[in-house]
């Protein structure tokens, strides 16, 4: 909103300066006044615009992160001697895996036959990418 009120401030600048008129729009209809009105007006709107010239940036909000994914980052963190701020989660999707093993049975193990719903969590660090299988609780966890 503030750019939009200092491009209109620029350009009544110029037009004040061509001694032009501009048509304000209110709520219920239009009202001719002369520009100095208008930046009057204007200043009363903004009366201390900020410092810099740089467009305010809107921060979108980062949705919350299961759960699960923050506690293998705090043990990943933990098992590399890092910081949880070292590690980053890069990709986090939900799954459904196909067995009590998430889909990744060791040799000779028998895994339960029984669909689980989850997350492949990727996460990386300066010592590299670890990507994960889990249940939504965090109860299992594999590494693929």
């Amino acid at each position: 909103m503030h750019s939009q009120v200092y491009l209109t401030i620029a350009c009544l600048a110029v037009a004040l300066a061509a001694g032009a008129t501009y048509a304000l729009v209110t709520d219920g209809g239009r009202v001719k006044v002369s520009t100095a009105a208008v930046i009057e007006a204007t200043k009363a709107v903004v009366p201390n615009p900020p410092a810099s010239n740089k467009p305010l940036e809107a921060k979108t909000p980062q949705p919350e992160l299961p759960v699960v994914a923050e506690q293998l980052r705090r043990e990943l963190a933990a098992s590399l001697g890092a910081s949880v701020d070292e590690v980053t989660v890069n990709n986090l999707e939900r799954r459904t895996w196909p067995d009590l093993c998430l889909g990744l049975p060791q040799a000779n193990e028998m895994c339960g036959q029984s669909m689980v719903e989850g997350y492949r969590v990727v996460l990386s660090s300066g010592f590299g990418r670890y990507t994960y299988r889990t249940s939504l609780d965090g109860s299992l966890v594999r590494v693929e």
